[in-house]
């Protein structure tokens, strides 16, 4: 079996990569009511909002934001909305993948821009999808929940990730 080391730029990559999630982690728990709350508001009121014009009835209670969570309330179905359910997390390890690859800082405030505008209308999209889906057959939330919306938010990132590297290559 051959060894393949890794190369100086791979191993620069892999410690800001991990020493940014590490900050943005640090961040997140220092001002995780301010950060977290900001962001999950703005994404469950534009979710509920979406889903009444729908024609989905829902109640949305901010009251407990700053302990990490909010209500959606369908009729059928009732959501707590913690900070993994709005990607934040996914959003997270996008951020500090841009922070770390070798690119200018005009390129990675691109990356930046394009990573928030898109997770915060894929977030918005994918609690819409959960809130549809409870409303018609909330029997199926708990598998199209664990597995589809986990790989969903997986397969988001690495898909914007490469989609910006292309772009910074080219």
């Amino acid at each position: 079996m051959k060894w393949f080391p890794l190369s100086g730029l791979q191993i620069r990559f892999c410690l800001w990569f991990l020493c940014c999630l590490l900050l943005l982690e640090w961040l997140f728990n220092r001002w995780q009511p301010l950060v977290g709350g900001l962001y999950m508001r703005m994404i469950t009121a534009t979710a509920a909002a979406s889903l009444n014009l729908l024609g989905v009835p829902v109640r949305l209670d901010t009251s407990s934001i700053a302990a990490g969570f909010c209500i959606l309330a369908l009729d059928t179905i009732t959501f707590q909305i913690i900070h993994e359910c709005t990607g934040l997390f996914s959003f997270f390890i996008l951020v500090a993948a841009i922070a770390a690859y070798p690119a200018s800082l005009v390129q990675k405030g691109w990356g930046l821009v394009l990573g928030a505008s898109a997770f915060f209308l894929y977030s918005t999209l994918r609690l819409i999808a959960l809130g549809v889906v409870g409303h018609l057959s909330p029997g199926w939330i708990q598998p199209f929940h664990l597995y589809f919306m986990v790989l969903l938010n997986l397969g988001f990132m690495v898909f914007l990730w490469l989609f910006w590297i292309g772009r910074v290559r080219a």
